[in-house]
């Protein structure tokens, strides 16, 4: 429907826009969803521990006062001292007192180190496996979160295996009165984290691809009857449009093979002229459209014009030729208050033009205004020349048709003087064509 149409093809818009929205929505759900079931996973991995050290007031509770009593990590450690579970520990025994939560939390072989942290933030007894690189903990990165209540942790490394350090605070009477720092290397932790990714990334992905999949459904089935309903329209304002311009061409005892004939003379002269560079950006599809649609309207002035003059057999007198120039502003006026009445715009805008300039010459010798050169809109010079060919080469009362061959020297020698030169060039490439259309 001309500026009424889809210009592109919105399904192919609204689909692109869509299945990106849909990728770009699924990978953030993925992120936050993967980050999150790994945070939960390494916080319930940890849930054993937690429970050690939970019970340090009520099962080692005679470990409490060594919190507060950092001096013993100066005691010299029994170096022959070998833990069963794992012989390759360098153990430093300040006292006796540790051995039992030593014992019972290092029967998970995935422990590799712990230390003890008091409330000063100092450390006051580790364990350590030989193979744990010398400041390879984050403790003094994390030093800040060791007053909360909440256990903390720090992934050291996430390849080929979860590293991380564990930081669970010892509570006594709701009171943080130190912290264990635990490092686990558990490789079964990443292989459940990364099945668990995977497992969440493909069940979104296939979540997003089945919601556009909806969507692409829905909105092509809502597109499709949108175009018939569009498609309908469309052919019922063409209809109105020819109808009501052949009710002005009959009064003026031509035919609506004359609607026809003009409207394909300002299609094909239009698409020849979007050749060239200086018009191509301006004659667009749309452009074109409109202004084939808007042709038929270019005399619908002439239902105000007296039948006594329209369909005058003989030469008009001055008088009678100057009602006739009335026409186009007859014309422009029911255009224009056609086009007042709509809030968007429409076809009527080329059509009014057309309807208003179409009897302009080239040099400003035409009517009603003596508009000149390219002050004339390229709609209605398009018009021009398709209305003075059709004109010459068809039969009037007053007149015999003219050949091809005439009309066009008719018009060509009028170029400059009537008629745009840039669109006398686009004629002449285009004369044949023209020719086959007479004949219609």
């Amino acid at each position: 429907m001309g500026s009424l149409r889809i210009k592109n093809n919105l399904l192919v818009q609204y689909s692109f826009i869509s299945l990106c929205m849909t990728i770009i929505i699924a990978f953030l759900m993925s992120w936050v969803l993967v980050n999150q079931i790994k945070h939960q996973m390494i916080i319930g991995h940890s849930d054993f521990y937690q429970s050690y050290v939970r019970a340090i007031p009520e099962n080692y509770s005679e470990i409490i006062p060594l919190l507060d009593n950092h001096t013993l990590l100066n005691k010299t450690p029994d170096s022959s001292e070998k833990d069963e579970h794992h012989d390759s520990f360098n153990v430093e025994t300040p006292d006796i007192r540790w051995l039992h939560f030593k014992t019972d939390l290092l029967q998970y072989p995935t422990v590799k180190q712990f230390r003890i942290i008091n409330r000063e933030n100092e450390v006051i007894w580790q364990f350590k496996d030989q193979n744990i690189p010398e400041n390879s903990s984050p403790f003094n990165t994390m030093i800040k979160n060791l007053e909360h209540k909440d256990i903390s942790y720090h992934i050291q490394s996430e390849n080929p295996y979860f590293l991380v350090y564990y930081y669970i605070p010892i509570i006594v009477e709701e009171e943080n009165i130190g912290t264990v720092e635990i490092l686990d290397l558990d490789p079964n932790l990443r292989k459940s984290i990364i099945k668990n990714r995977k497992l969440v990334i493909l069940m979104i992905f296939i979540g997003g691809f089945l919601f556009y999949s909806s969507l692409f459904f829905l909105f092509s089935r809502v597109y499709y009857n949108q175009s018939k309903a569009l498609d309908k329209l469309d052919k019922s304002q063409s209809l109105t449009i020819y109808t009501m311009s052949q009710l002005a061409e009959l009064r003026d005892d031509n035919t609506g093979a004359h609607i026809n004939r003009t409207s394909l003379y300002c299609k094909i002269l239009g698409s020849e002229l979007s050749k060239v560079d200086k018009y191509k950006n301006y004659l667009t599809k749309a452009y074109l459209d409109d202004l084939e649609r808007s042709a038929p309207l270019h005399d619908i002035g002439k239902v105000g014009i007296p039948d006594s003059i329209l369909q005058k057999p003989g030469k008009l007198s001055a008088e009678e030729f100057e009602i006739i120039k009335t026409h186009p502003q007859l014309g422009a006026k029911v255009l224009k208050n056609a086009s007042e009445s709509l809030d968007f715009q429409s076809f009527f805008e080329i059509g009014y033009q057309i309807v208003l300039y179409h009897h302009e010459n080239w040099d400003g010798s035409g009517y009603p205004f003596g508009t000149i050169a390219e002050e004339i809109p390229l709609s209605a010079r398009i018009m021009s020349i398709s209305d003075v060919y059709d004109a010459l080469t068809t039969s009037r009362p007053y007149k015999s048709a003219f050949s091809h061959e005439k009309a066009m020297k008719i018009i060509v020698d009028d170029s400059g003087k009537k008629f745009d030169p840039d669109l006398i060039d686009a004629l002449l490439n285009i004369s044949d064509q023209f020719r086959e259309i007479s004949k219609q």
